[in-house]
């Protein structure tokens, strides 16, 4: 794995891996790494999918799961994935493959970042319920620094067009101080 790449996201939801196809010539190694990653979906809950996909063929892996397993980007999907963390917990979390190819890193993130704000409507309608109050807006944290200038500013460009309902659902839900999106670097 010295020459591995590593990838953001794992693999697609939609994968099917063929039962058909060379077989990979180190299966104890195979076996050891795919053990490794479900250790791993302790801490890492996005790849939780992924390490399920593969550890189904740990009695015979193919050339092509072992690819899957470093892993091998096969298109140019993004991935929506969020964390929801309700105090010191973490609560909900979603790692999914787009349907479609974003046409900018900033599209992919607003729709992550629309998806994570409806879970959190969700969990404060629950919290609102059970007589729970939540005193301050939930707070967004993005790395992605196009999206948190994009969300603040009520102004259109051309080149969000493509995701225009996702961005006017977060900044609409920004001017009614419901929430809040903050910069966070990647490398947090």
């Amino acid at each position: 794995m010295v020459d591995a790449r590593p990838m953001p996201a794992p693999t697609m939801s939609s994968l099917k891996l063929d039962t058909s196809g060379a077989v990979f010539d180190k299966p104890l190694l195979y076996r050891s790494v795919v053990g490794g990653l479900q250790y791993a979906t302790i801490t890492r809950p996005d790849i939780v999918f992924t390490v399920n996909k593969v550890s189904q063929f740990s009695h015979t892996p193919l050339e092509q799961h072992w690819k899957v397993v470093k892993p091998d980007p096969v298109d140019r999907k993004s991935y929506t994935e969020y964390y929801v963390i309700l105090g010191l917990n973490l609560f909900c979390w979603s790692s999914k493959k787009h349907v479609s190819v974003s046409r900018s890193s900033t599209e992919a993130e607003f729709r992550a970042l629309a998806d994570a704000m409806t879970n959190i409507m969700w969990l404060q309608k629950l919290l609102f319920e059970m007589y729970i109050p939540l005193d301050i807006a939930p707070t967004l944290f993005c790395d992605n620094q196009s999206t948190v200038l994009m969300s603040r500013n009520p102004i259109h460009h051309n080149r969000s067009k493509h995701f225009e309902i996702d961005l006017h659902f977060v900044q609409d839900r920004m001017v009614q101080l419901k929430a809040r999106v903050v910069h966070i670097p990647s490398f947090d």
